[in-house]
């Protein structure tokens, strides 16, 4: 496929920005980890979409283990399509987490835009608020959805990776997908501990690397990101990374794997593709 999306450079390009929602609660599903209910966010976009932003907080309780995730639609009440999948706010620990970043993703005006949730705890997926970008932003160039690669909905969390066997070595490749479903012009990282985490109050550093190919023959595309591990809070800092402006072909292998500086403490990573 082509190259990957001009990210960088094209924020001059971006037209008016609209504000549509203060913190919205998202519920969630009856039981641990349903979805719940889709809920408005904006009615009718008074113009063309071409990019959203947005800022979801996970649903703390005070002191349980629980995570959330986010899907984004549009489309009528009762019709309508998941355009990006399951953003992960929470990360398994035991402190409000945000999700923030900037999607290129094009709506035609008069486009209606829901969230649904679901959180391992039944509560509520957490809290939203959106601003989306319109005007002369580069068509062409914006996305058609997002997918959680490596999602795991029984869990509301990520993909656990292959723990390294020895600290400072790096563990074996983790699949996420066997065949990636569609081309992605770019893609978003997530990291979190699984609803895991080590108990002590030490920090750790860990390094990901993500790749492509079949089994035994992966090529990194991304090398030696380093995170690091809060167990006093129970999370990766930074939890979300990138925008990575590297092109994966639809029916690609994607996997991962990460080197960790102890060996107390899951880690565990979703992509969020950026679908052509």
């Amino acid at each position: 496929m082509a190259g990957g999306i001009p990210l960088i450079g094209s924020v001059s390009y971006l037209g008016s920005v609209t504000n549509v929602a203060g913190a919205i609660t998202v519920p969630a599903g009856a039981s641990a980890n349903t979805k719940g209910a889709w809920i408005t966010l904006v009615s009718s976009t008074p113009d063309d979409v071409d990019a959203v932003s947005f800022s979801c907080t996970s649903n703390y309780d005070g002191g349980t283990l629980n995570q959330g995730s986010i899907d984004f639609g549009i489309g009528p009440a009762g019709s309508e399509v998941v355009v990006i999948h399951d953003i992960l706010v929470g990360q398994g620990g035991n402190t409000n987490k945000d999700a923030l970043f900037c999607v290129p993703f094009h709506a035609p005006a008069g486009s209606r835009i829901a969230v649904r949730g679901q959180d391992t705890g039944a509560v509520s997926a957490g809290t939203v608020n959106i601003s989306y970008f319109f005007g002369n932003f580069l068509h062409s160039t914006s996305s058609a959805g997002v997918d959680a690669v490596g999602f795991l909905p029984a869990s509301t969390t990520g993909t656990i990776l292959t723990a390294p066997s020895a600290v400072n070595t790096p563990g074996a490749w983790s699949q996420l997908t066997s065949a990636s479903s569609s081309d992605y012009v770019g893609f978003y990282l997530s990291l979190d501990t699984a609803n895991t985490w080590g108990g002590d109050t030490l920090r750790y550093n860990c390094m990901i690397d993500v790749a492509i190919g079949p089994s035994g023959s992966e090529q990194i595309i991304v090398s030696g990101l380093v995170v690091a591990l809060n167990n006093t809070m129970g999370n990766f800092f930074p939890n979300y990374l990138g925008p990575f402006a590297l092109p994966i072909p639809a029916g690609s292998r994607i996997s991962a794997r990460y080197t960790y500086s102890s060996t107390n403490g899951d880690c565990a990573l979703i992509l969020y593709g950026m679908r052509q």
